[in-house]
């Protein structure tokens, strides 16, 4: 078995991120962090062990996380429906006041000047979305024009028929292509999230990392062992920049004062998977319409480190106040004293014994 050890923050958020991309292979029972397969997966104090094997189905999974932390996919087909549902109730004046709040807040109009408003209204958010969403309007065509929607507002039901058609019979191409978009912003360039790379994203991914992992064909340097883990041979020509991260201080220029003068660092092929996953052990957060990322760093275990980070996305997803922090270290000294409670109270009935 490879042993993966605590490390930096970074990495760590990355053992994080590789347990819950694999989060089939452990359960937590009776508040124990706990293997569901020691064959492949082996939780240690402050390592995990894994089998190669673990490996197999892996860029799936790496895919489908990423996928739904992005949450593009699905928020777009629910707005759309939503969109189709608000067009096909103008017609009934009993559904007038729902529909102007959740359009035009406060505004005063008339159920008449409603029926002309919103399909403009609704019309002006939905070319704004496909701006930023250049897949989908490449394979729409022509939208209809804001004189084209005030004539006939059918048209605009039609295209958004067609957004949802086309979305749902070509998710895999929605799949790949917003899983390359979500880690571009994190990682940078690497593998198949490079501007050169268009189509057979998760090709790319699986023949870059999985189907290496899986094989004995990984060519490794002939001199340094990985400059991580000191443990395993360091894969050859594997570049530590913003491959790995772009808020890690690490790139071509710095690199060169830190490993003598060569943009190249050298790193197994293990823990570059593990840095790989650390977007997974983020928890990322909306507000004022920027994504923040938080993570909980912990050296204690990797029991511990997952469970409070687990806590802290449980807190976010709940609501994202500004006093959050307090809400989860509260848990956390919550669940700490009761933790101490339950060991006190073993040790007292251990001593009547």
């Amino acid at each position: 078995m490879e042993r993966i050890y605590l490390g930096d923050w970074l990495y760590n958020a990355g053992i994080v991120g590789f347990l819950k991309i694999n989060s089939h292979l452990w359960k937590i029972g009776n508040g124990k962090l706990e293997s569901t397969d020691e064959g492949l997966l082996k939780i240690g104090d402050n390592y995990i062990g894994i089998d190669r094997k673990i490996f197999e189905g892996f860029s799936k999974r790496f895919f489908d996380y990423a996928f739904k932390q992005y949450g593009r996919y699905e928020n777009l087909l629910k707005l759309f429906d939503e969109y189709l549902n608000d067009l096909n109730s103008l017609d009934k004046e009993e559904n007038a006041e729902k529909l102007r709040k959740r359009y035009f807040r406060n505004e005063e109009l008339s159920f008449k000047d409603l029926k002309k408003s919103l399909p403009i209204e609704i019309h002006g958010r939905f070319k704004k979305i496909l701006d930023g969403f250049i897949l989908l309007k490449k394979k729409l065509g022509k939208v209809p024009s804001k004189n084209e929607i005030k004539k006939d507002k059918d048209l605009l039901v039609k295209y958004l028929e067609k957004s949802i058609k086309i979305m749902k019979t070509e998710k895999n191409n929605f799949w790949e292509s917003d899983v390359q978009i979500y880690l571009r912003r994190i990682y940078g360039q690497k593998s198949f999230l490079n501007k050169s790379v268009n189509k057979n994203r998760f090709e790319k991914f699986y023949k870059d990392f999985e189907g290496l992992l899986l094989s004995s064909s990984i060519k490794y340097d002939r001199v340094f062992k990985c400059i991580n883990c000191v443990e395993r041979k360091a894969k050859k020509d594997t570049i530590f920049d913003t491959g790995i991260s772009k808020f890690y201080g690490l790139n071509p220029d710095s690199v060169n004062f830190m490993w003598n003068f060569k943009s190249k660092l050298p790193l197994c092929d293990i823990c570059e998977i593990i840095y790989f996953s650390y977007f997974a052990g983020l928890t990322p957060v909306r507000k004022n319409e920027k994504t923040h990322f938080y993570f909980v760093n912990s050296d204690s275990s990797v029991e511990e480190l997952l469970k409070e980070n687990l806590l802290l996305e449980s807190i976010l997803k709940r609501d994202a106040k500004e006093n959050f922090l307090l809400e989860f270290f509260t848990e956390l000294i919550l669940i700490a004293e009761t933790k101490k409670g339950r060991i006190y109270s073993s040790k007292c009935s251990s001593h009547r014994a």
